[in-house]
């Protein structure tokens, strides 16, 4: 019998508080190789928590994650993943070209690496004409290629992005949309954190809804839609959940 391929991000049993207030209650995530995740939820409901929990960047109470097999408090669990947030922000007096070499130099990528792949990165992002320009004279979307580079340049297999959609404008959500499939294609797996189900619902193959820190559904997308659309599937689910409350 084949044994099941190891997740690139397994959750179990997560709980996290701010003081006496609960932010994740008992969450059970996986996200498995060669998908686009979506990680959906109203504000305030656990993701971006969830998401700093696994990236290490706030500790948890209790539960266990890891990344690609390795306990996501070592250090060298990094390797994994890369990370894009929200507001991605750099230093306005570089120019494009040097934050891209900035962040292949955090990758770990000697000089020789760096110029082999920077090309293929800036025409994939339609950065080229870019290159010269500060990242501070740079639109929202501009800037958020910038950040896609660091995904790009990176050998991790797990790369996760919180609220990419958020202030895109129609032809920068579409292109985006583009990017996240050609990730997927090039071996990667993503997790979309996110609150915009139309977007998510075009790009992505499994999904888990999140409330108020707990996990009410999880599974491949087409199976829990089923004759229904993301939107609905969303708010019948909080809806069921809010309605079994005492």
């Amino acid at each position: 019998m084949l044994e099941s391929p190891m997740p690139l991000l397994d959750i179990q049993n997560l709980h996290k508080q701010y003081g006496a207030k609960p932010a994740l209650r008992g969450v059970n995530l996986t996200v498995e190789e060669g998908m686009v995740f979506g990680l959906l939820g109203p504000n305030g409901a656990g993701k971006t928590t969830l998401v700093k929990c696994a990236l290490d960047l706030i500790p948890y109470h209790l539960g266990a994650i890891r990344l690609d097999g390795v306990d996501a408090c070592l250090p060298e669990s990094r390797r994994a993943v890369a990370y894009l947030p929200e507001r991605f922000s750099f230093y306005p007096y570089y120019t494009v070209l040097a934050a891209t070499r900035f962040y292949a130099q955090l990758h770990g990528l000697d000089d020789e690496t760096f110029q082999a792949r920077i090309g293929k990165v800036l025409e994939t992002l339609k950065l080229v004409d870019l290159v010269k320009q500060k990242i501070g004279t740079l639109s929202k979307g501009q800037l958020q290629r910038v950040g896609l580079s660091n995904l790009l340049l990176s050998d991790a297999k797990l790369l996760i992005l919180d609220e990419p959609f958020s202030g895109l404008d129609p032809v920068g959500i579409r292109e985006l949309k583009d990017l996240i499939l050609h990730f997927k294609a090039l071996g990667h797996s993503v997790l979309l954190n996110s609150h915009i189900l139309a977007e998510v619902e075009q790009v992505a193959d499994a999904v888990a809804i999140l409330h108020e820190g707990r996990v009410l559904a999880q599974g491949p997308l087409e199976a829990l839609k089923q004759d229904k659309s993301l939107e609905e599937l969303f708010f019948a689910t909080l809806s069921k959940a809010d309605g079994s409350r005492p």
